[in-house]
């Protein structure tokens, strides 16, 4: 099982009430409800940018930087294309 499909399970674990485990995806070495609204909203849309994930999660294009950065270097997402037609799916 991969880090993110374990995320996952205990994301949908949490919602149904069958356990009281913190996430497995930390940013900044605190669980993150934002790197969960990420990653839901991957799996509903299967990509994500820069302004999309600005929107869900109210942060700062910089601080999604740094989000998305963490999360690539965990191997949870996979960017695509550069700059301002970068997107990133989950891995």
């Amino acid at each position: 099982m991969t880090a993110n499909e374990a995320a996952i399970e205990i994301m949908e674990l949490n919602k149904a009430g069958l356990t009281d485990k913190k996430p497995l995806i930390t940013v900044d070495k605190k669980p993150s409800i934002t790197v969960d609204k990420i990653i839901e909203f991957l799996m509903q849309n299967k990509e994500i940018n820069n302004r999309q994930a600005r929107e869900i999660t109210g942060l700062s294009s910089t601080r999604v930087r740094e989000i998305f950065k963490d999360m690539s270097d965990k191997n949870i997402i996979v960017a695509h294309g550069s700059n301002r037609d970068r997107n990133y799916t989950l891995k």
